[in-house]
């Protein structure tokens, strides 16, 4: 990979970026080839793949909401379902800036929620974090 890399005009000062599944294997394999870390983005396919379950999550999480924080309950539920489309046509700081909103405006219901629901909202909340981390 490094010999394949040279020949294209790769030096140890050039930016190398993964653009990947997620897993480590070709992260490592560039990583090995380039002897530093590289920066690893997930693909758009992948990416929607782990939308999916956060956005099969939001009625079940502003269902939650609905009594003690009615805003985020209506935020959530108007909001949510268009982060993919957002994604999907090129506004990811805006969608990852509403996902941010919904993780951080979720932090005290999962604290104060307990049982079957709060353990739902945490799962949620890690999934939209993982997002977050990998899209940008």
């Amino acid at each position: 990979m490094r010999a394949a890399m040279l020949a294209n005009g790769w030096t140890k000062e050039t930016k190398v970026i993964v653009l990947a599944d997620g897993a480590d294997g070709l992260k490592n394999l560039v990583k090995a080839a380039v002897n530093s870390e590289p920066r690893s983005i997930l693909d758009w396919f992948h990416i929607s793949m782990r939308l999916r379950p956060i956005e099969q999550m939001a009625a079940k999480l502003a269902g939650a909401l609905e009594n003690d924080e009615p805003d985020m309950a209506t935020f959530v539920t108007q909001r949510l379902p268009n982060i993919r489309h957002q994604m999907w046509n090129g506004q990811w700081h805006p969608a990852i800036a509403r996902m941010k909103i919904i993780y951080q405006g979720t932090a005290k219901a999962t604290t104060r929620i307990g049982g079957a629901i709060g353990e739902h909202m945490q799962r949620f909340r890690l999934k939209s974090l993982a997002v977050q981390m990998r899209a940008l």
